[in-house]
C-alpha cells in the first residue's frame, strides 16, 4: 500500500560482538535500497492493475489467433456474463462470435496472426444470456522475446452496443421519414 514503510532485521548468529565495516554498512544500504525499489515497483504495478481493471473496457491477452486467452479483465464477466476462466478454453472467443460476424472477424484475425499490424474491428459477441453485444476491438501484436514472429496479441474491447443501437434507430427513423414523405408527395 502507498505510504508503507520498509522494515528489516538483520540477524547474525554469532554471540561475539562485531564491528561492522564501511563495506558491510554500504552493502546493507544497497540491500535496503533494492528492497525499497522492489516495494515501489510492486506498488506501481498494483496501481496499474487497479487502473486497468477499473476501466469500463475488457483488457485481454491471447495467442496470436485468439484461440486461447491467457488474461481477460474483470469487466468481461459484467459485459458477457461468462466467468473469466472460461476464456482460457480453446476456441471460446470464436464460439462467442455472432454467427453473422464470425467468418469476417476470424478471417481478419487469422490474416493478421503472423503480422505485427495493430488492428481495429467492430463485431458482435453473444452473451451468456443470449444478448447481442457489439464490441469495438483494438489489438496489437506482441513479438516473441527471442524473435521470429509473434507470441501473443493484447487488446481492448469496448461495449459499443448503445452507440450501434442509436445509429440503427436513426437509420430506421430516416427510412420512415422518407417513406412518409413519399406517401405525402404521392397524395398531393
Amino acid at each position: 500500500p502507498l505510504g508503507a514503510s520498509l522494515h528489516a532485521v538483520l540477524l547474525v548468529a554469532d554471540a561475539r560482538p562485531r564491528r561492522w565495516s564501511a563495506d558491510d554498512l554500504e552493502t546493507f544500504d544497497d540491500v535496503a535500497a533494492l528492497a525499497a525499489a522492489e516495494l515501489a515497483t510492486c506498488e506501481a504495478l498494483t496501481d496499474a492493475v487497479d487502473l486497468l481493471e477499473g476501466l469500463d473496457v475488457v483488457a485481454w491477452q491471447a495467442d496470436a489467433r485468439l484461440e486461447r486467452f491467457s488474461y481477460v479483465s474483470p469487466h468481461a464477466e459484467a459485459l458477457l456474463g461468462f466467468a473469466r476462466d472460461a476464456w482460457s478454453h480453446e476456441g471460446f472467443w470464436r464460439a462467442r462470435l455472432h454467427p453473422d460476424d464470425r467468418a469476417d472477424a476470424i478471417a481478419v484475425v487469422d490474416a493478421l496472426a503472423e503480422g505485427d499490424a495493430a488492428h481495429d474491428l467492430t463485431y458482435r459477441l453473444v452473451a451468456a444470456d443470449g444478448r447481442t453485444v457489439w464490441v469495438a476491438h483494438t489489438a496489437h501484436a506482441m513479438p516473441r522475446p527471442e524473435g521470429g514472429g509473434f507470441a501473443a496479441r493484447r487488446g481492448l474491447w469496448r461495449d459499443v452496443t448503445a452507440h450501434r443501437d442509436a445509429l440503427e434507430a436513426a437509420v430506421q427513423a430516416r427510412r420512415e421519414a422518407e417513406q412518409a414523405s413519399r406517401v405525402k408527395t404521392h397524395f398531393l
